[in-house]
């Protein structure tokens, strides 16, 4: 499991085998598929590449600094794994836009950036 932190270098969710784990509820707010990271509605919300989720505009959501947490895994893995499946089942596009790799922090937030829902 990989920690997610925002622009301050603060832990704000956790990424463990594709499901993107809320670090204060400890619900999967999202999921990776490839490179494409979608909301808990399976819309696509942004990409995930060079360690760092970004969002349609490329700008910054969360960095991974690739320190590893093991101490939650054996409580909640299972729900993850069936919560993150719910939403790869609804998954029905899975073209990604082109994100550009700009080095700037978006204006919003992982957490909203996961409630957006981007349309064509």
């Amino acid at each position: 499991m990989q920690i997610l932190s925002n622009q301050a270098g603060n832990p704000i969710a956790y990424l463990y085998q594709n499901a993107i784990i809320n670090k204060d509820t400890m619900d999967v707010m999202g999921i990776v598929l490839g490179n494409c990271v979608f909301t808990k509605n399976a819309a696509i919300a942004g990409k995930l590449f060079k360690d760092k989720i970004r969002d349609i505009d490329g700008g910054l959501v969360a960095h991974s600094n690739h320190a590893s947490l093991s101490e939650f895994e054996q409580d909640f893995t299972s729900k993850w794994s069936k919560d993150a499946w719910e939403i790869v089942t609804q998954v029905k596009d899975h073209n990604c836009p082109w994100v550009e790799d700009i080095d700037k922090w978006s204006g919003s937030t992982l957490a909203k950036l996961l409630e957006y829902e981007y349309h064509n």
